[in-house]
């Protein structure tokens, strides 16, 4: 009985270290976490929930080593050497505070497993991965589309950091997703590169996030302009219009810029407008765009990509309509 004894607190010795240990690497791991994101209470929370596991294990195992040497005593008192040899360790029912705090220990264990959770998706998303074999990744996959390199996928679209989604003409015999539109929504690569954000659940939030343009893109300081002052960028944009371009250059300006479309101002999804018949400023701010990247990066970057900035930012004046025309699509697609 002595030796079993022994065993047991050893046990028990042991499992408190354990319990230490992993402590220990739950608050670094929160720590990193707390580097990704900007919920300071979040934070505060999982580090409050990590401590009390951490106190209420530690209790729980400091009352029943009490109890035990309660019990002992008693039964020293009570019995003589040779007979408290022979008393058996007899198991008792639980008390309702026992129970009580191995319940909120496993509640409290359960939600930090939640939390490790979530910091394993965020550092996934940081990194512009998410984990293939993660239960969140598995039903986004299944009700919004699947995320990979640094991009989503939206139905079947696909958009994310250096692509975006604008409606264009239809090619000779093509046949629209909505009947009567002479535009069809299509992901088209893009000059600038934004952070992927991960899907929300949301489909709108989602367009929103990764659609809509924030920050200053890598060309802004050059140009003057920034995706978050949109009608300061937009008279940017609009007095490049002037620059000279030579024979080539021109053509391949006029190429551009003769096939995109506004769907949204002088135009509409059933009759949209080629924006060099367009009036309107955001027409004249995607012209001078154009002559502005075919002035400076006519050998970087080949013409669809200077319409997709083009889309991108067309997006960002038109946020509103952008996502309503790119939802109405996904939804008569299913």
């Amino acid at each position: 009985m002595i030796h079993e004894t022994k065993d047991d607190a050893f046990l028990e010795n042991i499992i408190l270290f354990l319990v230490i240990v992993v402590g220990v690497i739950l608050t670094f791991n929160q720590f990193q976490y707390l580097q990704l994101s900007s919920n300071i209470f979040m934070s505060a929370i999982s580090f409050l929930l990590i401590l009390t596991l951490v106190v209420l294990v530690t209790l729980a195992f400091t009352q029943k080593k009490s109890i035990e040497i309660h019990h002992s005593q008693e039964s020293a008192g009570k019995h003589s050497a040779h007979e408290y040899r022979e008393i058996k360790h007899e198991s008792k029912p639980w008390t309702l505070m026992e129970k009580l705090g191995y319940g909120m220990v496993a509640f409290v264990g359960v939600l930090i497993l939640f939390n490790q959770f979530q910091i394993s998706q965020v550092s996934a998303f940081v990194g512009g991965t998410a984990s293939s074999s993660s239960f969140v990744s598995s039903v986004s996959s299944k009700l919004l589309g699947s995320s990979s390199g640094g991009n989503l996928k939206l139905g079947k679209y696909e958009f994310g950091s250096k692509i975006t989604l604008k409606p264009m003409p239809l090619a000779p015999g093509e046949q629209p997703v909505i009947s009567g539109y002479k535009t069809k929504v299509k992901p088209i690569p893009t000059i600038s590169e934004l952070t992927v954000k991960p899907s929300t659940g949301d489909t709108a939030k989602d367009l929103l996030n990764n659609v809509i343009p924030t920050g200053t893109p890598w060309y802004g300081q050059q140009a003057g302009v920034t995706f978050d002052d949109p009608i300061a960028a937009q008279k940017k944009w609009a007095a490049f219009r002037a620059l000279k371009l030579n024979e080539q250059e021109n053509q391949r300006w006029s190429k551009i810029v003769n096939s995109f479309t506004c769907d949204y101002c002088c135009g509409s999804p059933q009759n949209p407008t080629i924006i060099t018949r367009c009036g309107c400023a955001h027409s004249a701010a995607a012209q001078g765009m154009a002559k502005w990247f075919v002035r400076n990066y006519a050998d970087k970057y080949s013409d669809e990509e200077i319409y997709g900035e083009m889309g991108r930012w067309y997006a960002l004046w038109y946020p509103g309509p952008t996502i309503k025309r790119i939802v109405q699509e996904l939804q008569t697609q299913a």
